[in-house]
């Protein structure tokens, strides 16, 4: 019982979660060398996969106080190759981020990514028993083929969710995790100037 409140504290306030390692990467930043060029890029790949998600998920991706699950299944695009593309996408993202700005390398990195893997397990097990009891059959037959977190090599056969459509409340949605990503990758570039301006000792 604990697990599952703590499971749905943190699916709640999966937003904010990765505030505090986010504000480490930009205060302690270092961009330099080739764990900035692979750091970037993982982080842009994981933007790439979220915006591929959303297209096809919708709005549904932000819900928060509803609880985990959707009003519909959807097994078409990303979700045809890996059960959770988004939370997927969002570990790419903050190990990039973390990787982009060399910030207390390599600890950082290393701390950032134990933390969301253990956060998103105990997510993707609320979310798995609640998808299973509203969807039953149709539902465990996509999770026995579907891996949560390896692609598979061929998607799943049976595709549900309509077309990829980036438009309205999908692309609304997703213009805060847009915008995060900007704002970050803006303040590690100039971090060790602005530690400098400010004769920050570090």
């Amino acid at each position: 019982m604990a697990e599952r409140r703590l499971a749905q504290w943190l699916f709640r306030y999966r937003s904010f979660t990765p505030l505090p390692w986010v504000l480490a990467a930009a205060a302690f930043a270092q961009p330099l060398g080739w764990p900035s060029v692979v750091g970037a890029a993982l982080a842009l790949a994981g933007e790439g996969l979220r915006l591929w998600a959303v297209g096809y998920i919708g709005p549904e991706s932000r819900v928060t106080r509803a609880g985990p699950g959707a009003n519909r299944l959807v097994t078409a695009g990303p979700y045809g190759w890996v059960r959770n593309p988004l939370y997927l996408g969002n570990c790419l993202i903050i190990v990039g981020l973390a990787l982009w700005s060399r910030a207390l390398w390599p600890w950082l990195p290393a701390a950032a990514l134990a933390f969301f893997l253990w956060q998103y397990a105990l997510i993707t097990a609320l979310e798995t028993a609640t998808l299973t009891a509203r969807y039953g059959w149709e539902y465990r037959a996509y999770k026995a083929v579907v891996p949560a977190w390896f692609p598979r090599f061929v998607p799943f056969p049976r595709r549900t969710g309509g077309p990829w459509r980036l438009s309205g409340g999908a692309l609304r949605g997703e213009l805060p995790t847009l915008n995060t990503l900007l704002v970050v990758g803006v303040l590690t570039a100039l971090a060790p100037w602005l530690r400098r301006q400010l004769g920050w000792p570090w």
